[in-house]
């Protein structure tokens, strides 16, 4: 229990001191929004070439991590369907926000976590996991987003949208690059290699500063019910369809803990600028990610602890 506690413990400090640096006024947004752009397009993309590079997962065992994620990830897609139905208060706007905080999580908290408990192995099978779930989760949201949305945004294609979500994603072209260089398809020097382990060491402090920073507290909205049920979906029933998935299909140790991890993270601040450009419900994006941020101080350690335990 404490061992869990203690590797959470540098998360927690560096998503605090994030939230405190950016309340207290000492950096002005605009150097948030440019460390933001650098951890996302530059430090997060070094780490993940970086790591897939050297020693990427077995093939049989990205397959295993994918299935019980995207497996869990799907189902829970369809049941969202029904919120309108069961909820007819929630309109489309709120839907997508809705949507977004149950499927989406931080992948940044996912390394800081892996990093703490379990080392370079456990930061390889994320950042693998991450690479496969990243495609899926885009698609699902920008389609979700499009579909619901579609008077507010026009008539664009579908799938020119999806498409272009995708090719823009820096963390998909960092797996296919990195896979590329792991596997030998792409012979690379090692000075080019060192070069992106050193970016890429900051990676993880500087995602969990950024992440903290984007923290914002208050009052609960008068959307009150869908900002409850957002969470209650992510942080419970998702990890516990991640204990129910690597069970049915024979996962074991860190591959199972590791799923269990992706399903229990809370949304990431990502989701607020996706809802934002695409004409979402912003506000109560914001919030949900916020809510789910302080309820995934208490229940994530717990998940990790049963996912040890299992």
């Amino acid at each position: 229990m404490f061992v869990v506690f203690g590797a959470l413990l540098p998360v927690v400090m560096l998503l605090g001191l994030g939230y405190s640096v950016r309340a207290a006024g000492f950096v002005s947004p605009r150097i948030w929004s440019a460390l933001e752009w650098m951890t996302y397009y530059i430090l997060i993309p070094s780490f993940l070439i970086h790591t897939l590079g050297h020693r990427p997962p077995e093939p049989a065992v990205i397959g295993g991590m994918a299935s019980g994620i995207l497996g869990v990830s799907l189902c829970m897609t369809l049941a969202l369907w029904a919120v309108p139905v069961l909820f007819p208060t929630c309109d489309r706007a709120a839907f997508t926000s809705v949507f977004q905080g149950v499927i989406r999580g931080n992948t940044f908290i996912a390394l800081g976590v892996a990093e703490g408990l379990w080392g370079p192995p456990g930061l390889t099978l994320v950042a693998a996991a991450a690479g496969v779930t990243v495609i899926l989760f885009n698609v699902l949201c920008v389609g979700t987003l499009s579909v619901s949305l579609v008077q507010a945004q026009g008539r664009w294609p579908l799938f020119l949208k999806i498409a272009l979500a995708l090719a823009r994603n820096p963390l998909i072209w960092a797996c296919v690059i990195g896979w590329a260089f792991g596997t030998g398809i792409i012979s690379v020097s090692d000075g080019l290699m060192d070069g992106l382990g050193f970016a890429g060491a900051a990676a993880v402090p500087m995602a969990l500063l950024v992440a903290g920073s984007g923290l914002r507290f208050g009052p609960l909205g008068a959307s009150w019910l869908m900002e409850a049920l957002s969470s209650l979906l992510r942080l419970l029933i998702m990890p516990a369809g991640g204990v129910l998935a690597a069970h049915l299909l024979g996962l074991e140790g860190m591959v199972r803990a590791v799923v269990i991890l992706m399903l229990a993270l809370p949304a990431p601040p990502s989701a607020y600028v996706l809802a934002r450009q695409m004409g979402g419900d912003a506000p109560l994006m914001a919030r949900i990610i916020s809510l789910q941020m302080i309820l995934a101080f208490f229940t994530l350690p717990t998940t990790v602890l049963v996912a040890d335990m299992l």
